[in-house]
């Protein structure tokens, strides 16, 4: 397991877990930490089942942590953006999970080094733990993960070529 430390918004965790790809965070990472708000979030009457279980099972990985207050910069967004922007900033170095568009461009800004679903399965694709068409199709058919056909076809894309590159060193 790797000592990398990430915090994780509502979004990766709630599609890598009804994808069944949940425990492949530990192939690239220590700790997983998730704010309270994000909790809450996943184990809402209305998020589907099988995240509100995987939430409540907390793994060992899994460390849930109180933001008693968080960075007025970040007031903008939910509670749970607003919790693991503050929560990344808090760690340095920690690489925060998120797939909101503004709330990763905030991260940027502020040198938070930033994932999301799709990269993560990007990632897991380099490291031969999946097939990046097959879980981009799943991701896009089996949840309601939005996304453009290009943003889709240029992660197979970059993909592919990238494995390509690796195999043909």
């Amino acid at each position: 397991m790797s000592s990398i430390l990430v915090v994780s918004d509502t979004g990766p965790i709630h599609y890598l877990t009804l994808l069944g790809r949940i425990e492949l965070l530990t192939h690239f990472f220590g700790d997983v930490l998730v704010p309270s708000a994000v909790v809450r979030e996943l184990s809402h009457p209305s998020t589907p089942e099988p995240i509100r279980a995987f939430i409540l099972s907390q793994p060992v990985w899994l460390k849930v942590v109180e933001c008693l207050t968080t960075d007025p910069k970040f007031d903008r967004f939910g509670a749970g953006e607003r919790e693991a922007l503050t929560v990344a900033l808090s760690h340095p170095g920690a690489v925060l999970l998120c797939d909101d568009g503004a709330a990763r461009a905030a991260a940027i800004s502020e040198k938070i080094p930033v994932s999301g679903t799709l990269g993560f399965l990007r990632d897991a694709a380099l490291s031969n733990l999946l097939d990046i068409r097959i879980e981009i199709e799943r991701l896009r058919s089996e949840t309601n993960f939005r996304g453009s056909d290009k943003l889709f076809e240029s992660v197979c894309v970059e993909t592919e070529r990238l494995i390509r590159e690796r195999n043909s060193q």
